[in-house]
């Protein structure tokens, strides 16, 4: 099972540059844009990675499944 540390590497890119690097088999949801909190399922889904965007870049990965 992949971790946060595993996705480090997209931190800086857009969401669609980030999407470019995936297996296809990972999904973005973007959890926190600017300040605004979006509701994501605290569901497990391994292919899920929730990231926090700051402007139009990933500042952060906050979490995996």
């Amino acid at each position: 099972m992949k971790e946060v540390a595993d996705f480090k590497h997209l931190i800086g890119k857009t969401i669609d540059e980030a999407k470019k690097e995936l297996t296809g088999r990972e999904t973005i949801f973007v959890g926190e844009r600017n300040g605004e909190t979006f509701y994501h399922s605290t569901d497990f889904n391994p292919n899920r990675i929730i990231v926090i965007v700051r402007g139009n870049t990933i500042a952060k990965i906050d979490s995996v499944g």
